[in-house]
C-alpha cells in the first residue's frame, strides 16, 4: 500500500513540474511577443505625417504663393472676421 501513495505522491509532483513548465513556456511567448510589438512600435510610421497627393499639391502652391507674397496673413484673417462676425 505505501508504493501505491508513493505512485500517487510521484504522479502530482510530475503533474506540478509540467504544469510549471507549461507556464513558463507561455510566459517566455508572452515575454517574446511583448517585445516584438514594442519594436513593431518604434517603427512604425505615424500616418499624419504622410501627405496624400491632394495636401502635397496644395503644400507646394503654398510655397508658390508665399514667394510671390500673395498669402494673406493670419491677423488678416482674424481682422476680416471680427469685422464680418
Amino acid at each position: 500500500m505505501r508504493k501505491f501513495y508513493i505512485n500517487i505522491v510521484l504522479f502530482y509532483v510530475q503533474m506540478a513540474s509540467t504544469s510549471i513548465k507549461f507556464e513558463q513556456q507561455i510566459l517566455k511567448k508572452l515575454d517574446k511577443l511583448e517585445r516584438e510589438v514594442e519594436e513593431i512600435r518604434e517603427h512604425m510610421v505615424d500616418t499624419d505625417t504622410i501627405l496624400t497627393f491632394e495636401e502635397r499639391r496644395l503644400l507646394d502652391e503654398s510655397f508658390v504663393h508665399e514667394k510671390e507674397g500673395v498669402l494673406i496673413s493670419l491677423e488678416d484673417v482674424e481682422d476680416a472676421r471680427r469685422k464680418t462676425g
